[in-house]
C-alpha cells in the first residue's frame, strides 16, 4: 500500500503543525484525497484516531467519485489497518469486508488485495495457528515485493517472522525481523508502519530474549521518535 511517510524539505514535518494546515482547509473547495491522506497520516501520528479514520474515509470516497478503484481500496485498506491495530475489530472488519468488495468487482490485483491476504494471515496468528499463517503471509509478501509495495512487503515479513518465532524456528523468525528492521531505516515507510514494525519486532526479540536486537532496534525506535516530538504513539510501552 501507499501512504508513504510526508516529507517537507527532505525532513519529517512537525506532525501537530500539518495537522493543523491541513485540517483547516479540509473543508475548503479543491481539498484533494491526496491531501485527505496526509490528513489521516498527521492525526495518527498525533493519536487522533478519529481525525485519522474520518480523513481516510473521505479519501476512500473521493477516490470512488474519480473512479479510481485500486486508491479506493487502499484508502479503505488503511481506515482497517489503523482500527484493527486500535482494537476496533467490528469497524475494522467491515471495511475489509469492503476492500473485498472492490477488489472482487473491478478485478484488482494491487497492494489492496496483498493487505486482505495479509489480514487473513494475521487472524489466523492471533488464533494460534501459526503454520497456516506463516503460508499465507509468505503468499502476501510474495505479492508485495513483485509489486514493490515497501509498507506491504514490511508487514508480511513482520508477521511471517512472529509466526517462524512462535514455531521453534527462531533463527529464520529473526532473520526475517532483521529485513524488516532494515526496510525500516532505509526505505520510504509509512508511519503507521514503522512504529508497528519497531513495536512488534522489540517485543518479538523480548520472547526469546534475544537482547543485543532488542538494545539495538530500541535505540532505532528511540531515535526515530525523537526526530518527531509531537508523535504519540509508540511513545509508551515500546519505549519501556
Amino acid at each position: 500500500m501507499s501512504a508513504a511517510n510526508v516529507l517537507v524539505g527532505g525532513a519529517r514535518p512537525l506532525w501537530a503543525e500539518q495537522f493543523a494546515r491541513l485540517r483547516a482547509a479540509a473543508n475548503a473547495p479543491g481539498f484533494s484525497a491526496d491531501q485527505l491522506e496526509e490528513l489521516a497520516i498527521a492525526a495518527h501520528c498525533l493519536g487522533r484516531m478519529a481525525d485519522c479514520t474520518d480523513a481516510w474515509s473521505r479519501a476512500h470516497a473521493a477516490h470512488l467519485e474519480s473512479g479510481d478503484w485500486e486508491r479506493a481500496a487502499s484508502a479503505a485498506a488503511w481506515c482497517s489497518f489503523v482500527l484493527l491495530t486500535g482494537g476496533d475489530f467490528a469497524l475494522g472488519n467491515g471495511w475489509i469486508t469492503r476492500v473485498q468488495a472492490l477488489c472482487d468487482e473491478h478485478e484488482l490485483d494491487g497492494s489492496a488485495r496483498g493487505f486482505i491476504l495479509g489480514q487473513q494471515a494475521a487472524g489466523l496468528m492471533f488464533a494460534r495457528q501459526y503454520a497456516a499463517a506463516a503460508e499465507l503471509f509468505e503468499q502476501s509478501q510474495r505479492q508485495a515485493d513483485r509489486l514493490r509495495d515497501v509498507n506491504g512487503g514490511v508487514l508480511s515479513r513482520l508477521g511471517r517472522g512472529q509466526c517462524l518465532i512462535q514455531l521453534g524456528r527462531g533463527p529464520e523468525g529473526l532473520n526475517l525481523l532483521d529485513e524488516v528492521m532494515l526496510a525500516v531505516s532505509t526505505e520510504e515507510l509509512s508511519p503507521l508502519v514503522s512504529g508497528l514494525a519497531f513495536c512488534a519486532a522489540i517485543e518479538s526479540c523480548q520472547q526469546v530474549l534475544e537482547v543485543r536486537r532488542a538494545q539495538e532496534w530500541t535505540s532505532a525506535l528511540t531515535r526515530w521518535c525523537e526526530q518527531q516530538p509531537d508523535l504519540v504513539p509508540y511513545r509508551g510501552n515500546c519505549l519501556v
